[in-house]
Order: structure tokens, then sequence, then C-alpha cells
């Protein structure tokens, strides 16, 4: 399952460690904050960690559509940690080597999932071997075009698509 528009599924929060190795629980960002996530096996995955390295590198643009970028790794390890801190602080990363959180979700890794302020999937991609994660350019498209919406009745605000 290459791309799937999954408007109506709500993400399901979770709460896994940190960087640092507090736990976040992603109920936090509901009602503020879109969210672009990665469900990767760590830095062993290397199409995983080279769209997470170019999600920070135009972080500012994505942060100005008022997204949240998290990394849920599955690898704990050094490479895994490391990957973690050179995308600090754009990319929140989260650990979670049982891979709880995206069996929860019902997918596999990897997987990328674009949400709206309120938990609701609007993209979601599990690449497989004719079809590669999303290029940055097009995560972005998707998240202005989620963020063009009217938050009281959903109706798309085509003037800022066309921005």
């Amino acid at each position: 399952m290459p791309f799937e528009r999954a408007e109506g599924r709500m993400l399901r929060a979770f709460t896994l460690p940190g960087l640092d190795g507090s736990p976040i629980d992603t109920f936090r960002f509901r009602g503020w904050q879109p969210l672009i996530i990665l469900f990767h096996a760590g830095a062993a995955c290397a199409p995983c960690a080279e769209l997470l390295r170019g999600l920070a590198a135009d972080a500012a643009r994505i942060e100005a559509e008022g997204a949240q970028i998290v990394s849920v790794s599955a690898g704990a390890g050094p490479n895994d940690r490391a990957l973690a801190e050179a995308l600090a602080p754009h990319v929140l990363t989260l650990f979670d080597p049982a891979e709880s959180a995206s069996r929860t979700q019902g997918f596999g890794l990897p997987s990328l999932i674009i949400t709206d302020r309120y938990g609701e999937i609007f993209a979601f991609w599990q690449p497989d071997a004719e079809q590669a994660l999303p290029s940055v350019e097009d995560v972005y498209g998707w998240l202005v075009w989620i963020e063009a919406q009217c938050q009281a009745c959903t109706t798309v605000n085509w003037a800022k698509v066309g921005q």
C-alpha cells in the first residue's frame, strides 16, 4: 500500500520515551498541531533517515504551517540516538523498540502519516517494492492542503493552497 488518502481515520494517541528518556504523549498535540509522523526501523533505514534529514532541513517552512515532525524509531542503538540528536530540535524523536505504536495504529514499518491538528489522518504512505517514501515537497504539499481547511467547517481555502 504505497499511498492512501485516509480521511476520517483518527491517530490513536501513544506515549513513548523521547531522546532524554522522558515520556511524551502524542495526545498533547491534539487540537494544536498537525503531525508528520514517520514510523521506521531506525537509522539503518537509509530512505527513512534521508527523508527525516530533508524534513529537518525544511523545518522553517513546516513549522510555519504549525506542524510538528515526529520520528518514531524502533531502533534504540547508538546510531539511532546519533540520528535523533542530529535531527533535534526540529524533529521530535520517540523510541519504540517493541513497535507498539505502529502496531496499535495497524501500520507496518516504514510508514508515514500526516494528520491535521485534531489527529485525523489525511495521508498515509507505506512503501513497497514499487513505491518509495514521499519527497519532502510532497509532504509539505499535503501539509499546506490540510492546513488550508477552515477549522470550523473543513472547507478548503483554495487561495492558501495556491500560495
